[in-house]
């Protein structure tokens, strides 16, 4: 997904926003040397990569738990999504437990994250819930 995707996103409210970072990005209380603003994009919800990950990173969480993990988030199922982070790295496990664990057929991942959104002042950035 590009930029341009994301904005039709954020205004149509579908394909829904995932935002792959920690709970302290996601609302606004910490953010990396990438981001410029910190927060989220409006509307987005937060499905925090490393709680699908194994706590050593080699691999995910069972499927049955990753599916909980999903819907816990507020993502319907085989609805379709846009995933983002930072700068696309942690996306990236989203993409994947919603596309190939829990079977998403559209799921796009956002390139240039919020390293890329927050370097436009025009565009909005709120705290997450």
């Amino acid at each position: 997904a590009n930029i341009a995707d994301v904005e039709a996103a954020m205004k149509a409210h579908e394909p829904m926003l995932v935002d792959s970072r920690p709970p302290e990005q996601f609302q606004g209380k910490t953010k990396t040397a990438a981001v410029v603003r910190a927060g989220t994009i409006p509307g987005a919800v937060n499905l925090p990569a490393q709680e699908i990950m194994l706590p050593n990173g080699q691999g995910m969480i069972p499927e049955d738990q990753v599916k909980q993990r999903i819907a816990a988030a507020g993502i319907q199922p085989g609805a379709a999504a846009i995933v983002f982070c930072n700068n696309s790295y942690l996306a990236s496990s989203d993409w994947f437990a919603l596309r190939a664990v829990a079977g998403h057929e559209k799921v796009l991942l956002y390139s240039g994250s919020m390293a890329e959104w927050t370097r436009h002042p025009d565009l909005p950035v709120v705290n997450g819930r």
